[in-house]
């Protein structure tokens, strides 16, 4: 029989996504119509799977996730170059559901999902969530310029 001293191993705490407790954003989007026809869906377990692997090593190795967030899907996606569909070997991993976009990292995905379980949504700081400014190209010209002012006058 298995001790419950204060020294033994506690099991994860199990997580239920699905339930009204944790907000999710996810909007239940899928591939675009142009890529849809080259995509599979993956069932819910095997979405699970994945995302309790990497959840567990990046975020929290204490919680298990029993079901996905609400609104979010994972899709196999083959590469299509030039209009022709690759071998299943040229498959990528999306996530989809993001009112900004899909994922294709899990790791960012994860960051996520801890929002989600922290009920922080507006905090999240995974990929999707974070607003990057974009790199002021007029300080770069400047630099540049200066740069060849230099070399001139050598």
């Amino acid at each position: 029989m298995a001790s419950t001293s204060a020294g033994s191993i506690a099991a994860p705490m199990d997580i239920d996504l699905s339930s009204p407790k944790y907000y999710s954003d996810g909007e239940g989007d899928q591939p675009p119509d142009d890529l849809l026809p080259h995509c599979e869906r993956a069932p819910d377990d095997i979405f699970l799977t994945h995302l309790n692997e990497v959840y567990n090593r990046y975020v929290d190795k204490d919680q298990h996730l029993t079901s996905p967030p609400k609104g979010y899907t994972m899709y196999y996606c083959n590469l299509v170059i030039h209009g022709i569909r690759q071998s299943d070997g040229f498959r990528s991993t999306h996530i989809f559901g993001h009112p900004k976009g899909s994922y294709r990292c899990w790791k960012e995905f994860a960051v996520h999902v801890a929002s989600i379980v922290k009920g922080d949504l507006e905090s999240c700081a995974c990929s999707l969530c974070v607003v990057r400014e974009p790199p002021d190209l007029l300080k770069k010209e400047e630099k540049e310029v200066k740069i060849k002012k230099e070399e001139l006058s050598d």
